[in-house]
């Protein structure tokens, strides 16, 4: 009887460790299947924060172009 026992308590352990694995397997796709689409959502707001801060550099690098030309103008027009 003893090989009986062991033999279903072997048995016991490999569907045990086999429910494991086919548990951690599904619970692996579905945090990938999350994060692909939080890292989706995240590069959506990259792209709109990229965007939106482009155009706030060159409405800053279009006042320096004009500060800069008017300093010149001034500077220009005081010694000449």
């Amino acid at each position: 009887m003893p090989n009986s026992s062991s033999a279903l308590s072997s048995w016991k352990q490999r569907s045990t460790g086999s429910l494991l694995e086919t548990k951690i397997h599904r619970l692996a796709v579905e945090l990938r299947a999350e994060m692909q689409v939080g890292f989706a959502r995240m590069d959506q707001q990259f792209a709109q924060f990229e965007a939106t801060l482009t155009k706030r550099m060159f409405v800053f690098w279009i006042g320096q172009a004009a500060t800069t030309v008017g300093l010149v103008f001034g500077v220009v027009k005081l010694l000449g």
